[in-house]
């Protein structure tokens, strides 16, 4: 007896992000436990057990804006302040961000370009694959200097 493969469902035509949140849909029933709990409002109920899921809550990017102002005192004189210690005038990203790609990269040891999409499919940025070394480098200074 020969397997038939299966006919596309539309998941291959669908970008990583979109597969991710029809995956989750799957598995989050909270909309049909809603509509339950609606059609038992107005009956006499007791609550008979209870249970408690665990899961992560949605990765997303926080984005923090710092402006350096200058400002020119009675004197003539013009001040501004430095930025803080870490922030380039490029994009940079933060420790969360670095953290978790040294966690792939050598805890779970998937490889960098893997990594890169794994980003990008969780917090909708990607660091290009020649950035995450240099990650791997602070990282190592980091637990060398503690």
């Amino acid at each position: 007896m020969q397997l038939q493969r299966p006919t596309p469902t539309g998941l291959d035509r669908m970008n990583p992000a979109e597969k991710d949140a029809l995956i989750l849909q799957l598995f989050d029933p909270l909309e049909k436990r809603q509509r339950r709990v609606e059609e038992l409002e107005g009956q006499s109920s007791r609550v008979k057990e209870r249970r408690q899921p665990r899961d992560s809550l949605p990765a997303k990017i926080h984005v923090t804006e710092f402006r350096q102002y200058e400002v020119e005192c009675a004197c003539g004189q013009c001040h501004r302040r430095e930025f803080p210690a870490g922030i380039s005038p490029n994009v940079s990203d933060g420790p969360r961000i670095k953290a978790d790609a040294v966690c792939l990269i050598e805890g779970q040891l998937v490889g960098l370009q893997r990594t890169a999409e794994i980003l990008g499919n969780r917090y909708g940025v990607s660091p290009s694959a020649s950035t995450l070394p240099s990650w791997m480098l602070q990282a190592s200074v980091c637990l060398n200097a503690s």
